[in-house]
């Protein structure tokens, strides 16, 4: 279950680092605005190894930041970034600027931009960042692992997406035939499959941030290997049908099981055989599926129907 959120304003505080760790005015890190991958981790934080750091920069006026450990992967990103713009909202149009990592994806900014974030209010951070605002805007962490239901209107809502004239009709199958982790590698077997059932094959990487968005918007049915393509179930319609592919039965389907639920969606897991080095972790393996158990799979959900 997540816990409760809240917009913070401090004044007199630093902003420091690519993960926008937030110091207050008595040069304390604040415990509840220091985010790590576990809450047991923050004595291990990297801000307590550092041996000094770079002179801080005043900055007048009032700032925000969405800055996150994880947040230049697209997953965390959709899922423990972007919501928070909703405790965000009243101000965004008079803030100053927001802090977000340096060197993210293109279509992280996309995405912000898409959501009302002006361009010229993006201040990138990296390592060697240090910034001391008049006054900063901390929204809390407010999702996660554990979506709350709001979140998925909101990025809609946020994003344009709110055309119910016509009911999703799409069949999409997400390829990682260009990803370095996780190929589907006897995906052809299943693609003559995937179009007799009416499948669109679908790279997501030839598709920009609103793009994606509307494809999934549109979409009765989605069938993707594991990968955070996947988030973007939370586009979709209630009613989504969502099938995850995996390397392994070791990868348990949690994780975007949450966000189909979430998204008000029904979601089925297949796992395959792992094909690559022992010492490669499985969750990062290219893998094989059985085309007759994926055919199956298929005809038991209804998708070939």
């Amino acid at each position: 279950m997540t816990g409760a959120t809240g917009l913070y304003r401090l004044v007199g505080c630093r902003i420091l680092g690519r993960e926008g760790t937030v110091i207050s005015s008595d040069n304390r890190v604040i415990e509840a605005l220091t985010y790590t991958d576990s809450p047991d981790e923050l004595r291990s934080h990297p801000i307590f190894r550092r041996r000094r750091f770079p002179r801080a920069q005043c900055l007048s006026g009032t700032y925000a930041t969405l800055a996150y450990p994880s947040a230049f992967a697209w997953f965390h990103w959709v899922v423990e970034c972007l919501p928070r713009l909703q405790l965000l909202q009243p101000f965004l149009h008079a803030l100053d600027g927001v802090f977000i990592p340096a060197n993210v994806e293109p279509q992280l900014i996309e995405s912000l931009v898409a959501m009302g974030v002006r361009p010229d209010q993006l201040v990138p951070l990296d390592a060697q960042s240090h910034f001391q605002p008049d006054a900063l805007l901390v929204p809390r962490y407010c999702a996660g692992l554990n979506i709350p239901l709001w979140v998925p209107a909101f990025l809609q809502e946020r994003i344009g997406l709110n055309d119910r004239s016509a009911a999703p009709f799409r069949k999409l199958y997400i390829s990682r035939a260009d990803a370095s982790k996780r190929q589907v590698l006897n995906e052809e077997q299943l693609i003559p499959i995937l179009r007799e059932a009416g499948f669109e094959i679908i790279r997501l990487r030839e598709h920009g941030f609103l793009e994606q968005a509307n494809l999934f918007h549109q979409a009765a049915w989605v069938i993707a290997p594991h990968g955070a393509g996947l988030v973007n179930v939370l586009y979709s319609r209630p009613g989504v049908q969502v099938i995850e592919l995996t390397p392994s039965e070791s990868i348990g389907p949690h994780l975007f099981h949450s966000v189909t639920t979430c998204a008000g969606g029904t979601y089925w897991w297949l796992p395959g055989r792992p094909e690559g080095p022992s010492s490669s972790p499985v969750v990062h393996q290219h893998f094989v599926v059985d085309p007759r158990r994926f055919a199956e799979a298929l005809d038991h959900t209804g998708a070939r129907d």
